[in-house]
């Protein structure tokens, strides 16, 4: 370990052990790790350098001289570390007990930092325990578990051999992850898929619904608003028919967002692959749900309406595209303000729609 990671480390070690992302430079003057580059003056001290190259920022209050982390991130990933060698050995239990317990600001990043360490060696065994766990420690899990989905083993030659490592991956992640199917597994596998679409791990994402295609069945509420996402994935002349199957299914729930929400990804599947008229369906039944929920000024609303509106559009019902994103400008404009983006989308949409019907000053 050189001199300026020992400091860093035993910097996040000490916050972790007072519980405070921000430390007063005098109690680490007497610390035997680090106090000797604490005290020191030189510029080439290890203290000195973090400092001087924004890795360390110090501030004073109440006329006491502090130190904290410049990046979060980075305070995150040693944390990590320290948190990894601290529990190595006593179990996720020992996680659990810092997310629930640990008042310091990153604990819980530094928990799922350590967690991808874990992922990182080829141990799932305690992130599969703290998603069977569930609670505050689920929140943790989400990149970690996207995280061992990225990880190849073997090295490819072709992008066909990478693929077929990929998806040995992702097929061993869902037998651990799914030995027991749970709302928990639903829940954080969602998450997961968000960040690797936001991190454009757009051939993990496909390879991974596919399997949910496979693997998933739609029994309950819950586990259907997934799999409906896995649909676009598999062969176009397959996709209709697990949408109807899908619709033969009644699902027992009072969530009503929940419903709304598989109502509007059963919509998108339908526009997908061109079965505009039942999209409509779907998206309407939405729009009636969230009408209970939300009342008729809501941003929810007004999305549901723009959708509605394109669908509208796209089969040539003009007029009743036009009522449907006047709709929502009217709504963007009260919620948003008259110059968000999505109010200028719904500007933009109308003045398509005239433009088909010819009337181009309008």
């Amino acid at each position: 370990m050189t001199s300026n990671h020992l400091l860093l480390y035993r910097l996040a070690e000490l916050m972790l052990e007072h519980e405070q992302h921000i430390l007063p430079v005098d109690l680490l003057f007497d610390d035997e790790q680090i106090g000797d580059f604490v005290k020191s003056i030189q510029i080439d001290s290890p203290y000195q350098q973090m400092v001087l190259e924004g890795v360390l920022t110090e501030s004073v209050r109440d006329e006491k001289l502090y130190v904290s982390f410049t990046v979060e991130g980075y305070f995150h990933y040693v944390l990590g570390e320290v948190i990894y060698n601290q529990t190595n050995g006593k179990g996720p239990e020992s996680l659990k007990q810092i997310v629930e317990e640990c008042k310091l600001n990153g604990a819980k990043e530094g928990v799922e930092q350590c967690l991808i360490r874990d992922v990182l060696v080829d141990d799932l065994s305690s992130l599969m325990w703290l998603i069977d766990e569930g609670g505050k420690v689920l929140d943790m899990c989400s990149i970690p578990l996207a995280n061992a989905f990225l990880v190849v083993k073997g090295k490819a030659k072709t992008e066909d051999e990478k693929r077929q490592l990929q998806q040995i991956q992702v097929y061993e992640v869902f037998n651990q992850l799914f030995k027991k199917i749970t709302n928990n597994d639903i829940s954080i596998l969602e998450k997961s898929i968000d960040y690797l679409k936001s991190v454009q791990q757009n051939k993990i994402v496909e390879i991974i619904f596919i399997k949910i295609n496979e693997t998933i069945p739609p029994k309950n509420i819950n586990y259907a608003t997934l799999y409906v996402d896995s649909i676009q994935y598999i062969a176009v002349e397959k996709r209709e028919k697990q949408l109807d199957n899908i619709l033969q299914i009644e699902f027992e729930t009072n969530n009503l967002e929940l419903l709304s929400l598989l109502y509007q990804r059963i919509a998108s599947q339908f526009d997908y692959i061109s079965k505009f008229t039942k999209s409509l369906e779907y998206f309407i039944k939405s729009l009636e749900i969230e009408l209970k929920i939300y009342g008729k000024q809501h941003p929810n609303i007004a999305s549901l309406y723009h959708y509605i509106g394109v669908l509208w559009q796209t089969i040539k019902e003009y007029e009743k595209a036009l009522d449907y994103h006047q709709k929502s400008l009217e709504i963007r404009i009260i919620s948003l303000g008259e110059f968000h983006i999505e109010v200028a989308n719904s500007y933009n949409s109308i003045g398509n729609i005239w433009s088909r019907k010819g009337l181009h000053s309008k």
